[in-house]
């Protein structure tokens, strides 16, 4: 990374002398082996998702100052300092959505000490189905993408869904399981749309997704939402390799087999972020139908080997409902 740089409130990037420092939310500093990132209050989710875009190849320590009410100052390796920013964004956005979604992320290697975050639903830790503890224990991030991909049996394959990012770093979904319960049927069987699910729930969906991108390690996303279908329907079948698979990899269903834990930070920024809630989207969400809560657990394993391009990162994700283990986006 450049020795200095700025991010304003709308997610863009500058160096201190493009703009005047009052636009800034997010200041960083190289400062011998560490970088110091300056953080404002309620930075809106955009700006810390361009943050972690821009420090997740960083090697070294990462320096955070948050200038919230209780002003925190931490010292954390790449890594921890992604999860403590995706902390910051989630509780930035669902603020503005806490009707119908509540939430938090963890690194999977630290989901034992979790299990009384006011976040999760009780029943976590007894009920995680154990496709997602099974993909969870494997071991493929020093593994190139091709080569990663090989490993994941057909049912793995069948089951999970694959989310790659194009060359401008914005995500896309190659593959999902040909059965889900949300999202509803009505808008997937609707025409053609970017959107991953209805919002305020897609955009939750793609912080999620980078953030786990960034933090290079699989991570767990639990909490509760609320859903406004549950009946079970199929998706349309993709032709072809799935999209998240490039020209010439192998098809892997065709295959056989610091003082800190940022886990247990509890983000100060969940007062109303009136930057962010003006930018988002009141949503489409269906009201004929009673809306849902459901307890979820969501598992985001990412493929982003040092040795790979940022745009031959993949995320292969498993989510369910926790009642009864029933598939979800």
């Amino acid at each position: 990374m450049r020795t200095n740089f700025a991010i304003s409130a709308t997610g863009h990037l500058f160096f201190p002398d493009e703009t005047p420092a009052s636009r800034y939310v997010i200041f960083a500093e190289r400062r011998a082996h560490a970088v110091k990132l300056s953080i404002k209050p309620h930075a809106p989710p955009v700006a810390l998702v361009k943050l972690l875009r821009h420090i997740r190849d960083i090697k070294g320590q990462i320096l955070i100052e948050s200038r919230t009410a209780h002003a925190k100052k931490l010292v954390l390796e790449t890594a921890e300092a992604c999860i403590y920013i995706g902390r910051l964004a989630l509780a930035n956005y669902e603020q503005a959505h806490q009707a119908v979604m509540t939430s938090d992320i963890a690194f999977w290697s630290d989901h034992h000490s979790i299990s009384n975050h006011t976040a999760a639903p009780s029943t976590r830790i007894a009920n995680i189905p154990k496709e997602i503890t099974s993909l969870a224990n494997m071991r493929l991030g020093e593994l190139d993408t091709a080569t990663a991909l090989t490993h994941f049996t057909q049912a793995q394959m069948q089951q999970a869904t694959f989310i790659y990012p194009d060359a401008d770093q914005n995500l896309h979904i190659g593959k999902m399981p040909p059965t889900l319960i949300w999202p509803p049927e009505s808008y997937l069987e609707a025409e053609a749309h970017s959107d991953w699910a209805p919002e305020p729930f897609s955009q939750w969906l793609r912080l999620v997704c980078e953030v786990a991108l960034a933090a290079r390690k699989p991570l767990l996303h639990f909490g509760q939402f609320h859903m406004q279908h549950t009946k079970s329907h199929q998706l349309p079948e993709f032709d072809g390799l799935p999209s998240h698979i490039n020209p010439g990899e192998t098809n892997p269903s065709e295959t056989n087999p610091s003082e800190t834990n940022p886990s247990q930070i509890n983000p100060d920024d969940r007062k109303p972020n009136e930057t962010s809630a003006s930018q988002i989207n009141p949503g489409q969400i269906d009201t004929a139908t009673p809306p849902q809560k459901a307890d979820f657990i969501r598992l985001l394993y990412p493929l982003t080997a040092d040795k790979e391009k940022p745009d031959n990162y993949r995320l292969i994700t498993l989510a369910y409902r926790l009642s009864d283990a029933a598939p979800i986006l």
